[in-house]
């Protein structure tokens, strides 16, 4: 059996509820830029105004940017991308790409909708992920200023565009891309009406349940979810797999259960904290105090909890209330999406990483930001980081991570989102980079400045960092205002290898200071180990060696000494009437040498383990006396 509900793409037809407020203000103006948080219904209203409003006469032209190129994404190949999406359409009304050979793409669109409109058509352009406009701006600066030029004024022509407030970014761009980006009239998308929810759980455009749903759980799924689209689908997915076609089967227990589970998934709360991640310090630490407080917040409440001016309150309680997240009224705040609390309380708070020189062993990820042509620091780095991290519960995040056929950008957004740490390899092609200083640094940075993530500065080669700064919420900030791993005048391209391999081992020792403690106790463990297994063979020798001494200190002056007596006795057998001076001497030699013997065969059995060890167990039996200092021991 079909599902009832939308999940994991956007709701079209029959599965689109609501929206009118917001479809009659589109259709009364001709330029506007649809905003809102991630999977809030964008995708959904464009599709059903292509849908809607392709008649006769109209002709709406729905395309998504998501897929254009990053690195090499520029005016022509956006128009060139435009034209064959839309080729069958054009072709069939005689217009060829061709046509528009030799010509700069804003000038190919004016001329496109130009021809169109002779043609008898109203054209509107339906832009989805415009967000790739940043880089397209990088990339071909001064094209979306011409484009507004070329197009702004053409009668009966509309265009809307969709994308969340990361698009906001384009006002600080070179200048002039807030020109064209002040040219639409800015509509924030949040939650559904009570109704129009009511109506996407019944599913009353679809036929709806075999047996309805009561009023009851219905009113409180909508409370819960308070008319999220994506939140109501999945919602009326997982309570549609428990009952199958029987909502009458559905109570407040199994709803609780499904709200729950929806809780815990991994790409829901992915989401919820993407968008979270997207807000400015200020609106995160406001929405924040919001949805930890049990009753409504008064401005002046906010201000005292959070410490900001009453304008930056004012006008971030604004934002989140135009884009659904909170419920300002009567100079009053609540929190509207009830179910943020639990979608945020698996860890989206991070305690303060203020001090750059250690960072406590919390799950969170390390991002490491790179250019590519310091790609062999970056896998001495890679190298010395990600062994560590395999037993951890760091991960060690960088974009060769990225598989191949995914959103690269939505990738890195999201580990930035997640990121505790940053690992900043600076150099001159690092600070050349475009992405890296307008995308990744800033948001890196905004983090840094509410303590939700560290910033760790490693310098691989010379650079200008030093005059390099960022405006983050009103306040300059520099790389050089953050504790660096080396300084910037000694890089790592400078150093000795003696010398880089105390810059990493402090690297490690910063991000991982518990892992290395245990790596210590744990070398310390092995050279215990290795003593006792020496000891233990030093014992097992012991007899061998003291074999050997007795040998060599015993055995052989024994041996000499029986020949000396031998060689004496045999003399004075043979002369008989020896010379009493040379037996004097004889006997002189004799007893010296058994005298000289008979010490060092004393020492050399003093010296064995046998002795050692007899003279201790009569100790230990009172034979022998002991000193104080063994009684102690």
């Amino acid at each position: 059996m079909r599902s009832k509900y939308v999940v994991g793409q956007p709701a079209r037809d029959n599965n689109f509820y609501g929206r009118k407020d917001e479809v009659q203000s589109i259709m009364s103006q001709p330029w506007t830029w649809v905003c809102g948080q991630r999977r809030i219904g964008k995708t959904s209203l464009l599709h059903w105004l292509e849908k809607e409003y392709h008649e006769d006469n109209q002709m709406p032209l729905f395309f998504s940017l998501a897929y254009l190129e990053e690195q090499k994404v520029s005016g022509e190949m956006l128009f060139n991308s435009f034209f064959r999406k839309h080729k069958t359409h054009f072709n069939r009304v005689g217009i060829q790409l061709e046509e528009f050979d030799n010509q700069n793409p804003g000038e190919c669109f004016r001329e496109l909708v130009e021809r169109l409109a002779d043609k008898g058509f109203d054209v509107m352009f339906l832009w989805d992920e415009v967000e790739r406009l940043i880089d397209l701006e990088q990339n071909d600066s001064g094209f979306l200023e011409r484009l507004r030029d070329q197009i702004h004024d053409i009668d009966k022509f509309r265009f809307v565009i969709a994308s969340t407030q990361t698009l906001s970014a384009l006002f600080d761009v070179r200048g002039k891309c807030s020109h064209f980006l002040s040219t639409f009239r800015w509509i924030p998308l949040s939650g559904l009406d009570d109704n129009d929810a009511l109506a996407l759980l019944r599913c009353d455009q679809i036929n709806g349940w075999r047996n309805p749903i009561s009023d009851d759980v219905l009113n409180k799924a909508v409370q819960w979810s308070d008319g999220h689209p994506l939140i109501l689908h999945e919602l009326g997915s997982k309570l549609e797999d428990s009952v199958g076609d029987d909502g009458g089967e559905v109570n407040e227990r199994l709803l609780r259960d499904c709200c729950d589970q929806l809780s815990r998934n991994p790409a829901l709360v992915g989401i919820i904290k993407d968008d979270y991640s997207r807000l400015t310090s200020v609106q995160q630490n406001i929405l924040t105090q919001v949805y930890q407080s049990e009753v409504s917040l008064s401005l002046n409440k906010i201000v005292n909890l959070t410490g900001y001016a009453q304008t930056d309150v004012k006008n971030a309680v604004g934002f989140l209330a135009d884009y659904g997240y909170v419920f300002w009224k009567d100079n009053h705040v609540c929190l509207r999406f009830s179910f943020y609390p639990q979608f945020l309380s698996t860890g989206i708070h991070i305690p303060s990483l203020a001090n750059q020189n250690k960072v406590n062993r919390i799950k969170h990820t390390v991002f490491i930001s790179y250019s590519r042509k310091d790609n062999d620091y970056f896998e001495e780095i890679r190298t010395l980081l990600e062994p560590l991290a395999r037993n951890s519960e760091i991960d060690i995040w960088h974009d060769q991570k990225i598989d191949i056929g995914n959103k690269w950008r939505e990738e890195i957004e999201q580990a930035l989102s997640q990121a505790r740490v940053a690992l900043l390899l600076i150099s001159q092609s690092f600070l050349d980079s475009k992405f890296t200083t307008q995308v990744e640094l800033p948001k890196l940075l905004a983090k840094s400045e509410g303590d939700e993530c560290c910033i760790m500065c490693l310098h691989v080669r010379p650079s200008n960092v030093t005059n390099k700064y960022w405006d983050i919420d009103g306040k300059k900030v520099s790389l050089t205002d953050f504790q660096g791993l080396n300084p910037p005048d000694q890089p790592l391209s400078q150093l000795s290898r003696d010398e880089r391999e105390k810059v990493f081992s402090n690297i490690a020792q910063a991000i991982f200071p518990e892992e290395k403690i245990e790596e210590d106790e744990e070398s310390n463990n092995r050279s215990v180990k290795k003593n006792m297994v020496e000891d233990r063979g030093k014992s097992n020798d012991s007899a061998t060696n003291d074999v050997k001494k007795l040998i060599w200190g015993v055995g052989v002056p024994f041996i000499a000494l029986t020949a000396i007596f031998a060689e004496v006795a045999w003399a004075v057998s043979k002369i008989g009437k020896f010379a009493t001076g040379g037996v004097c001497i004889a006997t002189f030699v004799l007893f010296s040498a058994i005298i000289f013997f008979a010490g060092r065969f004393v020492n050399i059995i003093q010296e064995t383990t046998y002795y050692k060890l007899t003279v201790k167990l009569f100790k230990l039996v009172k034979i022998i006396p002991t000193s104080k200092d063994e009684e102690d021991e």
